[in-house]
């Protein structure tokens, strides 16, 4: 009986991967993408309280994702490469933010974009599996590397992905031992049509634009969209769009989902 415990548990947990593997079928099912939208849910845990909320999230390249949030108010945050836009339609206010290279920029594009030589760069990555996971057996544990600036935001994040596309269903940060965030993900649309000012914001007249704590102007009467726009580039055409690799990955070590 011990020895078939034991060679059930050895079947179970594999080898450390190679994460070159890993990341090259991760960015080739990246390739072919150029906008994405999906439904989420959040769930902030704190010892004071756990906070709800839902939205949209939309992601274009290069290197531009708006959140907004209908759910318990109406607030959309956008950041288009390194700069963030907070706007909160309540009290007419747009806070202004460069993030330049610090690593928070990057945590809302890690699940979305193909750069995954940015991801590595600041953190550790392992790559975990599943059991039997309806919506996916795949996925990324990131701890911030010593000496990083994301040290100070978060002791890790589990991001889990759907096994057909590879991309996240579940993002679950843990800030410290009271205090998590789990985002979940769900009814995707890859390379939805989406007009410029999709993705912008529209600012109602009379919105305080703040950058450095100070007060910068006040938009006009026939109100303001902000970002500048960009054209959205094209989806490539089935026949243009890279194949995803095929090959099977290597074996990964198991790990729970979160609760």
């Amino acid at each position: 009986m011990l020895l078939e415990l034991a060679v059930a548990a050895a079947a179970s947990f594999a080898a450390v991967p190679e994460l070159d593997d890993f990341f090259a079928r991760f960015k080739a099912s990246r390739e072919g993408v150029v906008a994405l939208q999906t439904e989420y849910t959040e769930k902030s845990i704190t010892p004071d309280e756990t906070f709800l909320a839902e939205g949209t999230l939309t992601y274009t390249k290069p290197r531009r994702i708006l959140r907004q949030t209908h759910y318990p108010y109406d607030a959309s945050i956008l950041i288009d490469a390194t700069t963030s836009y907070q706007y909160e339609p309540e009290v007419r206010q747009l806070v202004v933010q460069e993030l330049a290279d610090a690593p928070e920029a990057d945590i809302l594009f890690f699940g979305f974009d193909s750069d995954t030589d940015r991801l590595r760069d600041s953190y550790e990555v392992r790559v975990f599996s599943l059991q039997d996971n309806p919506l996916g057996n795949l996925g990324m544990e990131l701890l911030p590397k010593p000496g990083s600036d994301a040290v100070d935001l978060f002791q890790k994040a589990v991001i889990y992905l759907r096994d057909d596309n590879l991309l996240p269903y579940r993002v679950h940060l843990v800030f410290d031992e009271e205090s998590q965030l789990i985002v979940e993900m769900s009814d995707y649309e890859v390379n939805p049509a989406l007009a410029p000012e999709a993705m912008q914001i529209a600012l109602a007249p009379g919105t305080k634009v703040i950058r450095d704590e100070q007060v910068v102007r006040t938009v006009g009467e026939e109100g303001e969209l902000v970002p500048i726009t960009r054209e959205i580039p094209p989806a490539p055409m089935p026949d243009d769009a890279p194949a995803p690799e095929t090959a099977p990955l290597v074996q990964v070590s198991p790990l729970e989902p979160a609760e």
